[in-house]
């Protein structure tokens, strides 16, 4: 799962723009071990809809909006970047109130959206110190957990792209957890 701390929200219309570049299912094609599919794109959350010609802003101001509203998350602008944070204590409450299916899911969902938004490096690029707090707790995770979640075909290329990040942000130490869960498989 990310992180509480600030969250920009353009990483959402970034998946969404990364997920559009996804073949159809019965599309063939060689790919990349790191290569997102269809399984990814229908794990991403219900307001980013790949199928759109366009990017809906809406969907995400009136989710953010209701999380706002029942004070779960805080709308931050920062750098004049709108982004959301949770408060720690808040964001702990919530994961523990989930159960193992839920967390798998929200585990998934989450790194599909890191994955994806990959393809704005930009966005990377500029924000590495805001993002790097999410792909160290995506990736804080038990090696045998995130196996149970989905099978390693569907898993890998979240982990490669996390590994890739971590790579471009000179994490070297924190590549070791990519590491470990590669040794792991």
């Amino acid at each position: 799962m990310l992180d509480s701390s600030f969250l920009p929200l353009q990483i959402f219309q970034d998946a969404w723009n990364g997920c559009k570049k996804v073949p159809e299912a019965n599309v063939v094609s060689t790919t990349s071990i790191d290569d997102l599919s269809q399984i990814h794109v229908s794990s991403l959350p219900s307001f980013v809809v790949a199928e759109e010609a366009e990017w809906d802003s809406y969907r995400l101001i009136e989710a953010t909006s209701l999380l706002a509203s029942l004070s779960l998350v805080t709308r931050n602008n920062l750098d004049g970047l709108p982004g959301i944070s949770m408060h720690p204590l808040t964001h702990a409450w919530a994961k523990d109130r989930q159960n193992a299916k839920q967390q798998g899911a929200a585990w998934m969902t989450s790194g599909c959206i890191l994955g994806f938004s990959r393809s704005n490096n930009y966005l990377w690029q500029t924000q590495e110190r805001r993002l790097l707090p999410h792909i160290q707790s995506y990736l804080n995770i038990n090696v045998k957990k995130a196996f149970s979640f989905a099978s390693g075909a569907t898993i890998l290329p979240i982990i490669l792209k996390c590994g890739w990040a971590l790579l471009q942000m000179r994490q070297d130490f924190l590549l070791g957890l990519i590491r470990r869960v590669l040794a792991a498989i």
